[in-house]
């Protein structure tokens, strides 16, 4: 069960990240696409390091312990809501990178 979930789970962040590679590498100059994603990589598992770090905070936080469960509702909000944040910066993508025609 945990191999199998941890193979799905990577898989499914591979196709997650996969349009935002496609459209960094119709971004950038001819010759770099190997060095981006590569720094893509690295910042791709840097963040999964810190929020991983970062959860653990959270629970410790919100006393959420193999014991106690009283304050999950409140974590699971602040995940939520977190993964809206990366939304309120797509006005940074060009439109023409895009496709779309204004």
């Amino acid at each position: 069960m945990v191999i199998c979930g941890s193979a799905l789970s990577d898989a499914i962040n591979q196709f997650k990240l996969m349009p935002f590679l496609i459209l960094s590498g119709r971004l950038c100059p001819p010759g770099i696409e190997g060095t981006l994603f590569a720094l893509f990589m690295s910042i791709n598992n840097l963040g999964n390091t810190l929020g991983s770090f970062l959860g653990a905070a959270l629970a410790s936080a919100l006393n959420i312990s193999a014991e106690s469960f009283e304050n999950i509702i409140y974590a699971i909000s602040i995940q939520l809501f977190s993964t809206f944040i990366p939304v309120a910066f797509l006005f940074l993508i060009p439109k023409d990178a895009t496709g779309i025609s204004t």
